[in-house]
């Protein structure tokens, strides 16, 4: 997703570094875009360490453009299949509807490779859980399991958000 490589070095201060595909200049983190510098911190961890038991993960899409923020749900599936046990906070309906359509994709008796997927991009849905996070008029905050349905989970904030943009764009628009 970086289209480069992040890299360590071996000075004091262990200075991050990006090289960008087919190039061989390094440059320093300052001069790196924010896709890299948010990604690097997960693509270290994935490649330094051998085993991962657990992942704490804060807003994976952060500074990522839709397209990646799609490869990203691509990347946390693919980790809970390795084994990795991943607990993440989200505000992207783009994560949430990749995990959606590999749920699906999991349910239904079709080559993943159809889709442009392999078998390690699918997920079962006893493998996610995912959580409302609502407001209520106390002031409280009150967390709810969502079910996961035949295509995966439906988030009543995402979806009435979504369905309110579309309705001014169809209104401003048409």
């Amino acid at each position: 997703m970086t289209q480069g490589n992040v890299e360590i070095s071996s000075l004091p201060g262990r200075e991050l570094s990006y090289i960008p595909d087919g190039g061989d200049r390094k440059y320093p983190f300052r001069a790196a875009s924010a896709v890299v510098t948010e990604l690097a911190p997960l693509l270290l961890l994935l490649s330094h360490t051998k085993r991962i038991g657990g992942l704490f993960y804060e807003e994976p899409e952060m500074c990522l453009h839709p397209a990646l923020q799609k490869r990203m749900g691509q990347v946390l599936a693919r980790m809970v299949n390795a084994g990795i046990d991943v607990t993440a906070t989200t505000h992207s309906d783009i994560i949430l509807q990749h995990m959606n359509n590999m749920i699906r994709l999991s349910r239904m008796q079709k080559n993943p490779k159809d889709y442009g997927y392999e078998t390690e991009d699918l997920i079962a849905p006893e493998k996610v859980r995912v959580y409302q996070m609502s407001v209520c008029k106390d002031g409280m905050t009150e967390v709810k399991e969502l079910p996961c349905g035949e295509n995966g989970f439906a988030v009543p904030t995402f979806n009435d958000a979504l369905d309110e943009l579309m309705e001014d764009v169809i209104q401003i628009q048409s």
